[in-house]
């Protein structure tokens, strides 16, 4: 089909279906180039504007839970404010993630996460009331409560308690030096240091077990506490013994025994429960749960090793993983696209090419053959590409109508000469005949001639002079010959060469007289001869009509070529 159609279109028009075909294959090869680079483009600007972000953003808050739950902790370990103020700071910049990330969470694609921002920044808000919460009670009376209870009750009953019995020692001790000690008052006084001893020692392990929470501690108070109900009970019998000094010491003594008696098993529950550092409870039953559902949201549950996937950074993660695992593609698909197109360009340039040169250099190369072989002279030669309707084909017509012409101008220059050497041919049939003609007629005259050779040489001039004419009238039908076309021509210069031919023959009569001259004086006695004479002038008279006729042939000749 290509084959076919190629001949019937233009050159003009088969380039110009070239070069389109050349425009659009880049006309495709740009758009989708465009194209691919607008797609790489929106996931390349979804990463930078979305993916990264979101994804810094979530790495940002999670590191900025853990940073304010480290300086938290800081604070409740070490009560440095310090702490405190990085807290304040670590969650000014929460504020700006969060921020960043309510305006990201807009241009979120799954839905999923964007449900998971709202409820993440109700925990937040909670997790950071619980951690303004831990914060306060850290480092503050209430943080224990049961060393607050210690503090505030069981201490100072514990002081009041100290300061009775050992007045009352005290005032023991100096009336057995004024009287002399017996054998109850030393009992008594026992009884006295025994109580002042287990207080004192039951009181250093209430401290101790609050400290540390051990248990042995507990059980140090509780039998030291046990042996303090004895003696007390065994003071109490012992009040008749009692100056009123000490019995008043006593009575305030035993009221703040019996303020003090409960404190120690509520301090000893408190610092046995959860509660016993409030901070501590607070940061665990509240902050702590929080802050785990903060990061379950942004890293996903806890695993059995304590990893955590699944989150929202891990979601964002994947996101920006498959945008640009998407951005990879496209680039692969763009290059293997441009390289295709690359493949089927240099093809169709290949073959625009090839087809361009074979229907257009190649019948011209042919072409320009012919027309050396024309110029060469080689009529014979075939000329191509008649058939085409484009310029070649219209060049090929104008060289064939070049060879008709040249084929033309071959069978007239051949016809020309084909004449030329016909009227060569009957000019030379003609003057043999003249010359045998002449010849005879002049042969006859010379046997005959004999006295009237002044006459015949009169004659003879005559016929000089009528050749002269006829030389003339030649000369001017050459003359008008000359004028005529290049076939007038050749017939002029036959007419020419008969003008000489003519002389020739005057030349010859001249020799013919010079002979008959030479006759009569040979035969000048010769009188039988003269009556001869006037049939040799008969004769002469043919002669002159022969050449007369021929000289008129030869004005007929001159008027028909002209």
């Amino acid at each position: 089909m290509l084959k076919l159609a190629l001949p019937a279109l233009k050159v003009t028009h088969r380039l110009a279906a070239g070069f389109a075909l050349i425009v659009i294959l880049l006309a495709a090869a740009v758009t989708v180039t465009l194209w691919e680079v607008n797609v790489i483009g929106a996931a390349t600007n979804r990463i930078k504007v979305l993916r990264m972000p979101t994804a810094n953003a979530s790495a940002s808050m999670t590191t900025d839970i853990e940073a304010s739950l480290a300086a938290l902790r800081g604070w409740m370990l070490t009560g440095k404010e310090s702490f405190k103020t990085e807290r304040a700071a670590v969650w000014r910049d929460i504020d700006k993630v969060r921020a960043k990330m309510d305006e990201l969470s807009k241009r979120w694609t799954n839905p999923k996460n964007v449900e998971s921002w709202s409820k993440f920044k109700a925990v937040l808000k909670e997790f950071r009331a619980a951690q303004a919460k831990v914060e306060a009670i850290a480092n503050s009376a209430d943080e224990q409560p049961a060393k607050k209870m210690l503090v505030d009750e069981a201490a100072p009953h514990a002081g009041v308690m100290f300061k009775k019995i050992t007045e009352m020692i005290d005032l023991e001790l100096a009336r057995n030096y004024e009287a002399g000690a017996g054998g109850d008052r030393v009992q008594f006084l026992g009884i006295m240091a025994d109580v002042r001893g287990t207080l004192g020692l039951g009181l250093a392990n209430i401290r101790a077990y609050l400290l540390t929470g051990e248990d042995k501690f507990v059980a140090n108070f509780e039998k030291l506490w046990a042996k303090n109900d004895r003696r007390f009970a065994d003071l109490q019998k012992a009040t008749n013994m009692m100056s009123a000094a000490q019995g008043k010491a006593f009575k305030i003594f035993a009221a703040k025994r019996a303020e003090f008696a409960p404190l120690p098993s509520k301090m000893f529950a408190i610092r046995g429960s959860e509660k016993w550092n409030m901070a501590n409870y607070t940061l665990i039953t509240e902050a702590a749960p929080r802050a785990g559902k903060l990061l379950a949201t942004l890293l996903g549950p806890k695993q059995k090793d304590g990893s955590r996937s699944g989150g929202m950074k891990d979601n964002q993660a994947k996101l920006l993983n498959d945008d640009a695992d998407r951005v990879a593609e496209e680039i692969s698909l763009l290059t293997t696209v441009l390289w295709a197109l690359l493949g089927i360009g240099i093809a169709a340039g290949g073959a625009i090419a090839f087809f361009t040169s074979r229907s257009i250099a190649t019948p011209l190369v042919r072409m320009t053959a012919s027309m050396r072989k024309l110029a060469e002279g080689d009529l014979e030669v075939e000329i191509p590409a008649q058939n085409r309707k484009d310029e070649i084909g219209e060049i090929s017509g104008a060289v064939q109508v070049f060879k008709e012409n040249a084929l033309e101008m071959k069978r007239l220059e051949d016809e020309q000469e084909k004449q030329k050497q016909r009227a060569e041919e009957e000019k030379r049939e003609m003057m043999n005949k003249l010359a045998d003609e002449f010849n005879a007629n002049v042969g006859g005259i010379v046997e005959t001639v004999s006295s009237a050779s002044a006459e015949l040489n009169a004659t003879a001039q005559s016929m000089a002079g009528i050749s002269e004419e006829t030389s003339n009238q030649a000369n001017a039908v050459a003359a008008a010959s000359e004028e005529a076309s290049a076939n007038v021509q050749t017939v002029a210069s036959a007419t020419e060469e008969m003008s000489n031919t003519i002389r020739e023959i005057n030349g010859q009569v001249a020799d013919a007289s010079q002979a008959s001259k030479k006759a009569v004086v040979d035969v000048a006695t010769t009188a039988a001869k003269m009556n001869t004479l006037a049939q040799t002038a008969d004769k002469i008279g043919e002669v002159v009509s022969l050449i007369s006729d021929i000289a008129e042939q030869t004005n007929l000749l001159a008027l028909n070529a002209t």
